[in-house]
């Protein structure tokens, strides 16, 4: 092991106890490490422990690279895991010196130590490990032997410091160039008296010669500017700033707006004491206030007050000028900031190497995933862009469009790395950004969070919390919140819970034992119901066997009273089904059988009566209807037995054939006594007596065949001819006889069957139906039903407390629909709760000892903490060991080295820098040389780098555009070569290349944005490749505005489903060309007062449509109206006290400021002024289209990106569509390099047209007969609106 031989170099030892000093101030463990005196030889050793063996990291920090003469060396110990260290965590102390090569065995002499981050060596860096040896001139000369300062090692170290030069060269060049630019237009007017005009204060100035002020005026015209104090410059009576002085001391001023025209040019006639000028000039210039100023005029209820507060903040005598003095400081402080970072100085190892180059940053070797997060309502985006930031070891890129929440993820990226245990510098171009992204973070006693600021006053109102006392405040705040939740309120809602627990077990008990009660009771009332319908389904059933009873013998009556009809008349027929009375049936039958022996045609015979007994009432029936029968056709047979009789022997004759005989035998005898007389009836007469003899031959006839055919099986013997008449007549008489006697037998069988049926009659009586037993059993059952709604209504009532208790421990009534299971659930619950309790009962007990020692004690520091004034108090006893405490700092990019060293601030963890696109690289210095590793953090197609900050802030190609068009170029170094050389310390192009370049491991966009309804965010996703998605659940309902907006004619141009409205201002309300306000030499103005006229007309109408919402004085709507330049905000305001004397409107809180302040703002409604209109159609003299190349004089695409991504609900756009759709924009790609120009506007006028919502200026507005602008009424009101 090699030897190291150390000692301090003697020129050097008073800086070095500065710093020693300023080390002791700053970190309390390492003052308790020095003894009395300047602590130098305890810091040597403490770095360099004489005799003990070491490890270092080396660099070569040499200016010239002259390694065989000497080299400027950096030491930093390494660090282990367990070694006893007086610096925080992560933070190292290095030494830096010289060591001179030439010398055989030389002595590394220390001359100032730095703080620098503990992190593993860098590629520049060499490792050393040495035995440490301190030679002391002063003592004893030590043998230098094996010494690890060799020529080897001296040109083995790489010269970054040499080559950090060179990469510097441009930026030095640069602050040279803006040192000269500051220089060109740090002119001032003097003024010698001020006060009020109306809203604006006008300043009585005086100068050398006319020409002067004419000069100093219009170099500061188109310039916000500044009241100084005339300690401010070097020269009473001529402006100049003491550059090295403002390079301490940045001077203060009242910032104003921009100087109105200058008038009352005279001599001044009067003597003034000490005034170097024979004859000085005098003039008046009228300045309007800054637009916060203005703002807080508006709305001041007490006007004269804040007029006079506001003046007096301005001196009595000054100087009017641009705020250059803090420009020089800031050129100042940067020149210094480019030599530390040459020297490689600062907390930042070699930051120059990742610095200009990207790719030489490292990539994390591993992610590390969040497991809990303070927000849970982080996108997949905004999670892994803070596991980015977190793993990061030396650089993170993140891009966030606008309304992407890059301020969230910014937020929440502090609060893991302080749980982490790291220190973080938050800084910002601009307050407004540092403020918004502190405003962000959460209370944790993790957080110690300090704002700070050379000037507290621009600190805006979001940040203010975290300034001085207040961020103490907030800390008591974070301290008593988590002793609460972390130890009180856990005891007391321990104990709270158990009393709760067993309160509600207790209640469960009793609950379980009614619902035990009431269950029984419904068990009886159920037993009992049973019983009763049973008892009662008996009844009926006996009822029912009684009705059929009944009803059986109602049949059987009614059956023998058939029957005995039947029989009677013989009609009919025998009911089925019933049985026929024996044995008088069957006598009846037997005698009725009888009639067979006289031949008689029965329908059945007894052979079928016997062998179908089933069948007998049928067979009765029918042989007594032909019996019936047979007795009404008795009389014909009777008949035909005397007629057979008559006949005699001889055959019997048909009526018919007698009949015709006789009237034959007439003819014949009437023809024979004629023949006599005439012989010729002869032939006549013999042809009747043949005839009659023919007919007597053929007259032999037969009974009735219908009539014996239907009674007597022989029918064809009685019907055919009867050739002996007498004898047949003899035959039939005999069967007449029989017929007779069984007739008899008949009649006396048929009277024994009617009186047994007359007797079965007598025994036919039905009994009577008794439904008293049923009617009984059926009232007792509904009077037991009549029991059952309160049965029921008991265990209801027991469920609906049991459903009470159960939502009580739920929250809800996630168990109304549970009713048959609420039993069990109870029960299961009840368990649950009893473990629950027991459970509490264990804690309690344990905790009981700790907390009956530490409960008081906590809770008297948290009623303590709360005090009201008590971090007031505290402040001014333990502000000097809390600031250095505090592990979250917020600064600006451009504050002051001092302002951190004099809080104990000096050495970071982690940087984070908000809106790096509008920072230049030279500012980003201050914050990227304090960290360790740093996040950069910003959207480089939203406002870039500024060539001056206020209001009517211009970028560095916007002020070169306007130089040439003054024809000032021959007269600055405003030039365009210049911009081209420093473009890009003027633009955003540092974070864009560096973000197109880095790896993907240490990169993230964010894509999704819950700011904008998707109408605007189509118009924002030109400028991002259409990449934003809208986050938003349902916009619709989200970002609704509900408002209905009339043109002149009351035609709606905006309605609640409208969020975009672009009023187009080429032509003016008389449809003529419109230009914008012009001076009287004809330059623009940057102003238009069309488009001031149609935003208060809006604003009116806003109004009136919010009141009809519901808002009011109390409950007011917020508005945002943005322009780009101060002139138009305070045309504009102009405007709005034309329609509103008071400058205020009744439910409307309208903020009017430049896009400058809007910057990472945001309003439900916003309307944009875009002014700028040369008065030239989009379409050239051949109708062809005219193209504006990216350098007409417009604002730039990433103002109006933010401008018009500011809006929530609704953007209103007033602008001339000639003016802007011929408008070529260069848009950078989004993940490479290079670029695309397109027309951008163009493509989003179209659409709008498209989509009905592009109207033109003079649908919205009407002139009057006298030419002043009249505003329509809104829909349903018969006002014709304000006039002016």
């Amino acid at each position: 092991m090699a030897n190291l031989y150390v000692w301090v170099d003697d020129r050097s030892r008073e800086r070095l106890a500065r710093t020693v000093g300023e080390l002791a101030r700053r970190h309390p463990y390492f003052r308790e490490l020095l003894a009395e005196g300047d602590g130098i030889q305890d810091v040597l050793n403490f770095l360099f422990p004489h005799g003990m063996p070491m490890e270092y990291h080396a660099a070569n920090l040499s200016i010239e690279n002259r390694p065989e003469e000497n080299v400027n060396l950096a030491l930093r110990p390494v660090i282990g895991p367990e070694q006893p260290w007086p610096f925080p965590r992560g933070c190292s102390l290095a030494a830096r010196g010289f060591w001179p090569t030439r010398v055989a065995s030389p002595v590394f002499m220390v001359q100032d130590l730095f703080e620098v981050a503990d992190a593993p060596g860098h590629t520049y860096e060499r490792s050393l490990s040495v035995v440490v040896y301190q030679d002391n001139p002063q003592l004893p000369r030590i043998q230098r032997i094996n010494n690890a300062l060799t020529r080897e090692l001296a040109h083995e170290l790489p010269p970054i410091s040499i080559t950090t030069r060179e990469k510097l060269t441009d930026w030095s060049d640069f602050l040279k160039w803006k040192r000269k630019l500051v220089s060109e237009k740090t002119r001032g007017l003097r003024f010698i008296q001020r006060e009020w005009q109306e809203d604006r204060i006008v300043f009585k100035v005086i100068g050398e010669s006319e020409q002067y002020l004419q000069d100093v005026h219009r170099s500061l015209s188109r310039q916000d500017v500044m009241a100084f104090d005339l300690n401010v410059s070097v020269d009473a009576w001529t402006f100049r700033i003491d550059d090295r002085d403002s390079a301490k001391r940045a001077p203060r001023g009242f910032e104003l707006g921009q100087p109105e025209a200058i008038t009352k040019l005279a001599p001044y006639a009067d003597k003034i004491k000490d005034c170097e000028w024979p004859t000085p000039y005098f003039a008046e210039v009228v300045v309007g206030l800054s637009e916060d100023d203005q703002n807080q005029l508006t709305v001041a209820e007490d006007v004269p007050t804040t007029q006079r507060m506001l003046l007096s903040r301005i001196p009595e005598q000054g100087f009017l000028s641009v705020s250059a003095a803090g420009d020089l400081a800031l050129i100042r402080r940067h020149e210094m900031a480019i030599k530390r970072l040459q020297d490689q100085g600062g907390y930042a190892p070699y930051l120059s190497s990742y610095l200009f180059d990207v790719k030489q940053a490292k990539n994390p070797t591993t992610t590390q995933k969040v497991s809990q997060w303070f927000r849970d309502d982080l996108n997949p985006f905004q999670k892994e862009a803070v596991e980015k930031i977190i793993a990061a070891p030396d650089l993170c890129l993140i891009q966030g469009p606008p309304g992407t929440g890059k301020t969230t993820v910014i937020a929440e990226a502090i609060m893991q790395l302080a749980r982490r245990g790291e220190r973080v510098l938050l800084a910002s171009q601009a307050h407004t950004a540092v403020d918004n992204a502190l405003d962000r973070l959460g209370k944790h006693p993790d957080l110690r969070v300090i704002r700070l600021a050379r000037d507290l006053d621009k600190v805006s109102g979001e940040g203010k919390s975290f300034v001085q006392q207040a961020a103490l405040s907030r800390y008591y705040s974070s301290l008593a919140e988590h002793s609460e939740e972390r130890f009180l309120r856990p005891w007391h809602e321990s104990s709270e819970r158990l009393n709760q627990l067993q309160s509600w077990l207790d209640r469960a008990e009793y609950v379980r034992r009614d619902i035990g009660d009431a269950e029984q009771g419904i068990v009886r009332f159920e037993q009992d119901r049973a019983r009763a319908k049973l008892e009662r389904d008996r009844a009926w059933q006996r009822l029912q066997e009684q009705a059929q009873k009944n009803e059986d013998v109602k049949q059987r009556r009614n059956r023998l009273l058939a029957f005995r009809e039947f029989l009677i008349a013989g009609d009919g027929d025998i009911p089925e089904g019933w049985s026929l009375p024996e044995p008088q049936s069957s006598e009846l039958a037997a005698a009725l059988f009888r009639l067979s022996a006289a031949k008689s045609k029965l329908p059945v015979s007894s052979a079928d009566w016997e062998a179908v007994p089933q069948q007998r009432p049928l067979m009765l029936a029918g042989l007594l209807r032909f019996w019936t029968k047979l007795n009404a056709r008795l009389k014909d047979l009777r008949n035909d037995v005397a007629r057979l009789h008559a006949a005699g022997a001889r055959p019997l004759q048909s009526p018919d054939v007698a009949i015709r005989l006789a009237q034959l035998e007439a003819e014949e005898k009437a023809l024979a006594e004629r023949v006599d007389d005439d012989e010729s009836l002869v032939p006549a007469w013999r042809a009747k007596r043949q005839e009659i003899k023919q007919v007597r031959s053929n007259s032999a006839g037969g009974l009735s065949a219908e009539l014996y055919g239907d009674l007597f099986t022989d029918a064809d013997s009685w019907s055919a001819s009867i050739d002996n008449a007498e004898q047949a007549g003899n035959d039939l008489a005999v069967r007449l006889t029989s017929l007779s006697e069984a007739g008899e037998a008949i009649r006396a069988a048929l009277q024994r069957l009617l009186a047994e049926a007359d007797k079965l009659l007598e025994l036919s009586v039905a009994p009577e139906v008794d439904e008293s037993e049923w009617r009984q059993r059926e009232h007792d059952l509904e009077q037991l039903s009549l029991k059952e709604p309160r049965v029921r209504q008991a265990l209801a009532a027991c469920h609906a407390r049991s459903v009470e208790l159960l939502d009580a421990l739920s929250s809800g009534g996630a168990h109304q629909d549970q009713q048959s299971d609420v039993g069990a659930l109870l029960a299961q619950q009840v368990a649950l709760r009893e473990r629950d309790a027991s459970a509490l009962r264990e804690q309690i007990a344990t905790q009981q000892a700790v907390q009956k020692v530490w409960g008081p004690l906590l809770q008297d520091w948290v009623t303590d903490l709360r005090r009201p004034g008590s971090h007031q108090a505290d402040w001014e006893h333990f502000k000097e060991i809390y600031v250095p405490q505090c592990n979250v700092v917020a600064i600006t990019c451009n504050e002051r080295e001092q302002t951190l060293e004099e809080s104990g601030q000096v050495s970071f963890d982690v940087a984070i820098i908000d809106e790096v696109s509008k920072a230049t690289p030279l500012e980003m210095l201050l914050p990227l040389m304090r960290a360790r590793r740093s996040i950069l953090v910003g959207d480089h197609r939203q406002l870039p780098p500024l060539f001056q900050e206020g209001t009517d802030a211009q970028t560095f190609s916007d002020v070169v555009d306007e130089a040439e068009d003054d024809e000032q170029e021959s007269r600055t170094s405003l030039t365009r070569h210049n911009l081209h050389r420093f473009e890009k310390m003027v633009t955003a192009s540092l974070f864009k290349s560096h973000f197109e370049a880095a790896d993907d491991s240490i990169r993230a966009r964010l894509e999704v944005q819950f700011r904008m309804h998707p109408q605007i965010m189509s118009m924002i996703n030109h400028f991002y490749e259409q990449r934003l998605v809208c986050g938003l659940t349902d916009p619709d309902v989200q970002r609704a505005h509900h408002l209905t907006l009339v043109d002149k004619n009351n035609q709606p141009v905006v309605t609640a489903a409208g969020h975009v409205l672009w009023v187009d201002t080429s032509r003016n309300l008389d449809d003529r060309i419109h230009k914008e306000d012009l001076d009287s030499n004809g330059k623009p103005m940057r102003s238009n007062r069309l488009e001031a006229d149609l935003i208060a007309h809006t604003l009116v109408q806003l109004d009136k449509q919010s009141a009809l919402a519901g808002y009011s004085p109390q409950k007011r709507r917020h508005v945002g109206v943005v322009s780009f330049y101060a002139r138009q905000c305070r045309l504009i305001r102009e405007a709005i006290r034309a329609v509103k004397p008071s400058g205020r409107f009744d439910c409307l809180d309208v903020e009017v400021n430049t896009v400058i302040r809007y910057q990472g703002k945001e309003k439900p409604i916003i309307l944009v002024s875009l002014v700028r209109n040369d008065g030239f159609e989009a379409k050239g003299g051949a109708g062809t289209a005219r193209r504006r190349s990216s350098r007409a004089n417009v604002a730039r695409y990433e103002f109006i990106n933010v401008a018009f991504s500011r809006a929530q609900e609704l953007l209103i756009v007033f602008g001339a569509r000639s003016m802007y759709e011929s408008y070529e924009v260069t848009l950078p790609y989004m993940d490479r390099e290079g670029s695309s120009t397109r027309m951008v506007y163009k493509d989003i006028l179209n659409q709008l047209d498209r989509d009905a919502r592009l109207i033109p200026a003079s649908r919205l507005m009407r002139k009057d007969g006298s030419g002043q602008r009249q505003f329509a009424a809104r829909p349903g009101s018969g006002n014709r609106g304000d006039r002016r």
